[in-house]
């Protein structure tokens, strides 16, 4: 029995470490055909782009906070990370804190990317055949995307929530002490106290986190708060849904004032989420090549090489 362990353990873990294996490490026999670009192809990319800023942004707001003012900015403004208000900084002339430089852990920033992001992807299928007038085929499409969106969004930030409630009972979710970087003190302080942490509370703050019906200011969970920005994703989903629905029916242009319209209004009443989203169907609008409607508008060299890609593969397949 103790002979066959190992060769067990090497079955069971072989696939695993060869899913995690990155694709450049990886040796073939065969040549691996290059996978398919479709329309939004280049938009994964900018997600991963957005996606590893935010772990900067969360690295240098726990670890270097201040960084967080701009160029020669006199006081730390960002009210979000403790123990940042009121420090002055008088010599904030790091390189790091330069316009564009800083854009690499602008958290915010990056998030309100992912926003219009999810508007532009989630409403152009719905929008190009609203366009072409498949409404059969619209109201499909909506009704399997309203009913997957929860668990697409949910699951995993349940899972994720849970994994952070492991670490507070293991006694692994601490902070650092006020003065780490100067002595270099050991992390001794709990975020949580364990005995108080219990599954109920965790239960209560992942039923709030993942209630579909939430509906108001953001607000942000107990357990691993990043997960946020997880309702506000799927209540500017739910709008997305209402915005296309409700505007597939009337003209083209009519449908661009409205966007715009929206866009401008949600921004006066301060739902900058709600701006972001719409914004995002939009953009999906007005670049949309498959509409009979369609006027190609100039872009960056770049943007129109990588259309061509698209378009060259597209007819390949």
């Amino acid at each position: 029995m103790l002979f066959g362990a190992p060769t067990r353990a090497r079955a069971i873990l072989s696939p695993i470490l060869a899913t995690l294996k990155p694709s450049f490490l990886r040796r073939s026999s065969h040549t691996v055909e290059p996978r398919r670009l479709h329309r939004t192809s280049y938009l994964d990319g900018l997600r991963g782009v957005a996606a590893l800023f935010v772990v900067f942004a969360h690295y240098e707001a726990t670890y270097f906070p201040s960084l967080n003012p701009a160029w020669h900015a006199g006081f730390a403004a960002d009210a979000s990370v403790g123990g940042a208000e009121g420090v002055e900084h008088h010599n904030n002339n790091n390189f790091l804190q330069l316009p564009i430089v800083r854009a690499m852990y602008a958290g915010p920033f990056m998030v309100a990317i992912f926003f219009v992001i999810s508007g532009h992807v989630l409403s152009q299928k719905a929008l190009g055949l609203a366009k072409r007038r498949l409404y059969s085929d619209l109201l499909k499409s909506l009704a399997s995307s309203v009913f997957r969106r929860w668990f697409r969004l949910m699951l995993p930030a349940l899972a994720s929530s849970f994994l952070f409630f492991l670490f507070v009972q293991c006694g692994w979710a601490t902070k650092l002490s006020p003065n780490w970087d100067a002595d270099h003190a050991p992390v001794s302080e709990p975020l949580y106290d364990p005995k108080d942490e219990t599954l109920s509370a965790w239960a209560a703050d992942v039923l709030s986190l993942t209630n579909p019906f939430r509906f108001g200011e953001v607000s942000f969970p107990r357990y691993n708060y990043p997960l946020w920005t997880m309702p506000v994703e799927y209540m500017g989903s739910m709008i997305i849904f209402v915005v296309v629905t409700g505007t597939s029916l009337v003209r083209p242009v009519l449908r661009l004032a409205v966007l715009a319209a929206l866009v401008v209004y949600c921004m006066w009443m301060a739902r900058w989420e709600w701006c972001l989203f719409i914004s995002g169907v939009l953009l999906a609008d007005v670049y949309d090549k498959s509409s009979p409607d369609y006027v190609p508008i100039p872009m960056l060299p770049l943007t129109s090489c990588i259309d061509g890609e698209v378009e060259e593969d597209s007819r390949r397949t």
